[in-house]
């Protein structure tokens, strides 16, 4: 699996989660496909455990997973003198570290970039998934004010739509917001991850608010034909 580079640079992994998604309009869509209420939760890739935080009062439990201890060790934190029954460990989704039929949902948030070569790790999701479990992936869909910052002739997430479909995945496009904290910490970010053409972009755009639209895809597994997002 590709290390992220959040570890690396954990000052500008804060400024993309506070920019991301302030009003909380994705996770209220990813409630209505894959809710989790009473449910045994997985979450893939969990980063420092913010999604896996906010459910874990409600479901009947959740475990989150990453492949960087650095993360899971920020998960641990996240969830001191929080309620809900919680775990964090040490994964790598291609070698989940748990008996089949182990959960009821599984989450996947911007966590692991689907595609050609990421069949090993769709069968561990599925796999340790009980009949009738739901698998929810969340990606960016592009075609938006924030991919507009680069170019989208290069941004793989154009690609995923058919890779999913193929795979039994229903799709549901989410409209949001991208909201940068402040013009300093938006060009940091923005310089980090797209480069100097982005800056230039960003400072020509006079906003620090962008239209940001996420696919969320997801599947019944071994239910047949996946119901609608």
């Amino acid at each position: 699996m590709r290390w992220f580079w959040g570890v690396e640079r954990p000052d500008l992994y804060e400024i993309l989660l506070r920019s991301t998604d302030p009003e909380e309009i994705i996770p209220a869509a990813i409630r209505e496909s894959c809710p989790w209420a009473g449910r045994v939760a997985l979450d893939i890739g969990c980063g420092r455990g913010d999604f896996a935080a906010s459910i874990a009062e409600e479901a009947g439990s959740v475990v989150a997973v990453d492949a960087a201890p650095s993360m899971v060790a920020a998960d641990r934190r996240n969830m001191v003198g929080r309620s809900g029954r919680f775990a964090a460990i040490t994964a790598n989704v291609e070698n989940l570290p748990f008996a089949d039929g182990s959960f009821d949902v599984a989450y996947a948030l911007w966590a692991y970039f689907f595609g050609a070569g990421a069949e090993p790790g769709l069968f561990e999701c599925e796999r340790v998934l009980r009949r009738g479990g739901r698998l929810c992936v969340v990606q960016n869909n592009g075609g938006d004010g924030l991919s507009g910052l680069w170019s989208e002739s290069e941004f793989r997430c154009l690609e995923w739509p058919e890779w999913f479909e193929q795979r039994g995945f229903s799709r549901r496009i989410v409209d949001t917001v991208w909201r940068f904290p402040s013009l300093d910490q938006g060009t940091a970010l923005v310089r980090y991850l797209w480069g100097e053409g982005a800056v230039r972009r960003l400072l020509r755009s006079g906003t620090l608010t962008f239209s940001f639209k996420v696919s969320l895809y997801c599947r019944e597994v071994g239910g047949g034909t996946p119901d609608s997002c």
